[in-house]
């Protein structure tokens, strides 16, 4: 598991870097060179200290439950459902290695995608 957020990571912050369209099927946690040099701790750690500095900005302490589970999350729904990228190239990307692993992240459309839809 913890390479799987280290790979969505990776891609999240460089996509372009190293990834090609032929290699979309290869999940990156099984790619040799990391685009980040960074464990799985670190990139946690990262996130919890950029939501501390967020809540204080903001004087909002609900940041402060921002983890990097919660970034995983959105990006995957984001993803599936806005962007309408097919499930088994999320699965390779993000490192699921099952449906019902990923199925969560199927949320309903939001009301921008429902009507772009029914527009055309």
């Amino acid at each position: 598991m913890a390479s799987t957020c280290g790979a969505c990571i990776r891609y999240c912050i460089h996509p372009t870097a190293r990834i090609r369209p032929d290699s979309v099927a290869t999940p990156l946690n099984s790619l040799s060179d990391p685009w980040v040099d960074a464990s799985t701790p670190s990139v946690r750690r990262w996130v919890k200290e950029a939501a501390h500095a967020v809540s204080e900005q903001t004087d909002d302490p609900r940041w402060q439950s921002v983890s990097s589970h919660d970034l995983r999350r959105s990006w995957a729904t984001y993803h599936l459902v806005e962007r309408q990228v097919d499930v088994r190239t999320m699965m390779s990307v993000g490192g699921w290695s099952d449906y019902s692993a990923i199925e969560p992240y199927l949320a309903e459309p939001t009301e921008a995608r429902i009507g772009e839809a029914m527009r055309t």
